[in-house]
C-alpha cells in the first residue's frame, strides 16, 4: 500500500536500521488488517539496498495464516501485516503495536517512565529489581521461560526461525500468567529465506563459525536466556543459580550452550522440565529476598507487597503466585506509596488470584489495566470502614472457589494491593476469626 494512504503518522523512535511511526488509524485501507493499534517501520535508504522485497511480501501474505492458526502465534509476534511503498519502491511494513500488557511504568531516579518491558530488564541483580520495583520471582521467571520456549517451538513447527534472539527484541508481560512478545519479526528466517541480512546482538552470538538463524541457534540463545535470567546478569553463562532452582534445568542449559549444535535440547524439550520446576519454585519478591539475606535492605517505601496495580493507562498488572501470609484470618502487609499515617476510607474490590489461565484478561472497572475475572458473586467485606497503615483487620470473603488464593485491592485516593490470604476450605464465609 502507498505510504501516503496510511493517514496521519507520528514518529515514535529511530535507529540505524529504520524509523518507527505510530499510525493514527482510520484510513480506509487499514480496515482489512486484523489489528487497530499499528506502527509503520520505514527502512533507511541504506537498509533498503539489502532488503529482499519479495520475501517481505511473502511474510506479509503469510500473516493471515499465522493469525488464524490454532496455536495463536499472532498474539506473540509483531509480524509484518502489509508492505508499504514510497516513490514506487518498497519502503517498509505495517505491524501491530506491542500490546499494553507489555508496557510497564519503570521506576527511575527521575520518576516513573512508561517503557516497553524488554527482557533485558530482567537480567540484573536483586538490588536493580528492587530499585526498579520489578516484582519478579522464580516462579514468574520459569513461567516466562516456559511461554518463550513454547512460542519458539511453535515457530519452528511453522518453519520460522527467530535468528537474532536477544533480550532487546523480546518483551515480557507482568500478568498473572507471564508471556512473551517478539519484536523485529522482519529479521526472522522463513522457508530458509530472510528479508534482511542475518545479524546477531553482541553478547548473544552463536559459537564462532556456526551458521546463523537455525533451530540450533535459537536453542543456544534460549539456553543463554535461561542462565542469565536466574544469574541476574547480562553476559553470564554460569548455570549455578538456575541449577539451584531445579538441577535438571541447569543440565538442559549446559547442553543448550554446547558448541555442538546436535546435542542442544530443542525449545520443546524444555517444556516438561519447566513445568516440573514451576511447582517447586518460590514466589518471594526481590525486596523480600534481600531482606531475608539479612543485609537490612527492605522494599522501597512505595514498593508493593505483591505487585503494583494500575491507576493510570500504563502500569504494571498483577504478578502470579505471590506469597500468602501464615495467618489466614487476617489481611496484612498493607503498603502504600503515600499518605502514611492517614486514615483512608476505601471501597474494596476482590480479584481472583492465580486463577487458571483460560483467555485474555478483562479490564477492571474504571481502569485500563488487564485483570483476570473474579468469580461470579465474589465479595469481600471488611469489618472496618476505615483502615490504617501497618494494621490488620478481619474480613469476610464469599463466592470464591475452595482453596483459591485471593488478591484484594482498593479504589480511593490511590490504588494498590492490600494483601493476600488463602481462602478457607469451603471457599465461603469468614476465612478466620
Amino acid at each position: 500500500m502507498p505510504a501516503d494512504s496510511l493517514g496521519a503518522i507520528s514518529k515514535l523512535a529511530s535507529g540505524g536500521q529504520a524509523t518507527i511511526y505510530k499510525v493514527s488509524g482510520g484510513a480506509p485501507i487499514l480496515r482489512a488488517l486484523p489489528y487497530t493499534e499499528l506502527v509503520y517501520k520505514e527502512y533507511n535508504r541504506s537498509e533498503r539496498a539489502t532488503l529482499d522485497p519479495d520475501m517481505l511480501d511473502n511474510m506479509a501474505q503469510y500473516a493471515a495464516q499465522l493469525m488464524s492458526g490454532p496455536e495463536g502465534l499472532g498474539d506473540r509476534l509483531a509480524w509484518p501485516l502489509a508492505t508499504v511503498e514510497r516513490e514506487g519502491a518498497l519502503s517498509g511494513f505495517l505491524m501491530r503495536r506491542a500490546p499494553q500488557q507489555f508496557v510497564i511504568r519503570l521506576q527511575l531516579p527521575s520518576g516513573e517512565k512508561p517503557t516497553l518491558a524488554e527482557a533485558q530488564l530482567l537480567l540484573n541483580d536483586e538490588q536493580y529489581l528492587v530499585d526498579r520495583q520489578l516484582p519478579v520471582h522464580d516462579r514468574w521467571r520459569l513461567q516466562f521461560l516456559r511461554d518463550t520456549a513454547d512460542t519458539l517451538a511453535q515457530l519452528h513447527r511453522s518453519g520460522i526461525i527467530v535468528g537474532d534472539l536477544s533480550p532487546k527484541n523480546l518483551l515480557a508481560s507482568f500478568t498473572t500468567r507471564p508471556c512473551c512478545f517478539f519484536l523485529d519479526c522482519d529479521t526472522m528466517r522463513m522457508t530458509d529465506r530472510s528479508a534482511l541480512e542475518q545479524v546477531e546482538t553482541p553478547g548473544w552470538e552463536v559459537p564462532s563459525g556456526e551458521v546463523l538463524a537455525t533451530t540450533a541457534s535459537d536453542a543456544y540463545k534460549l539456553a543463554l536466556l535461561a542462565a542469565r535470567l536466574f544469574a541476574g546478569d547480562q553476559d553470564s553463562k554460569d548455570v549455578t543459580s538456575l541449577s539451584a532452582v531445579y538441577s535438571p534445568l541447569g543440565q538442559l542449559a549446559q547442553r543448550g550452550m554446547s558448541t555442538d549444535p546436535s546435542v542442544r535440547p530443542t525449545p520443546a524439550n524444555w517444556l516438561a522440565t519447566l513445568d516440573a520446576a514451576t511447582t517447586r519454585a518460590t514466589t518471594a519478591l526481590p525486596w523480600e529476598r534481600i531482606g531475608r539475606n539479612g543485609d537490612g535492605v527492605g522494599p522501597p517505601t512505595d514498593a508493593p507487597t505483591t505487585s503494583p496495580t494500575r491507576d493510570a493507562p500504563i502500569a504494571l498488572p498483577p504478578v502470579p503466585g505471590a506469597l500468602a501470609p501464615n495467618n489466614p484470618g487476617r489481611i496484612f502487609g498493607i503498603a502504600l506509596a503515600a499518605l502514611v499515617g492517614f486514615l483512608l476510607v476505601i471501597g474494596v474490590v476482590a480479584q481472583a488470584f492465580n486463577r487458571p489461565s483460560g483467555g485474555e484478561p478483562s479490564a477492571t472497572p474504571g481502569s485500563t489495566s488487564p485483570a483476570f475475572d473474579a468469580p461470579t458473586g465474589a465479595r469481600l467485606a471488611l469489618s472496618n470502614s476505615q483502615v490504617q497503615i501497618d494494621q490488620t483487620y478481619s474480613a469476610t470473603a464469599s463466592g470464591f472457589s475452595p482453596g483459591e488464593d485471593v488478591r484484594f485491592s482498593w479504589t480511593g485516593p490511590t490504588n494498590g494491593v492490600m494483601g493476600i490470604f488463602p481462602a478457607d476450605s469451603t471457599g465461603s464465609g469468614s476465612p478466620g476469626p
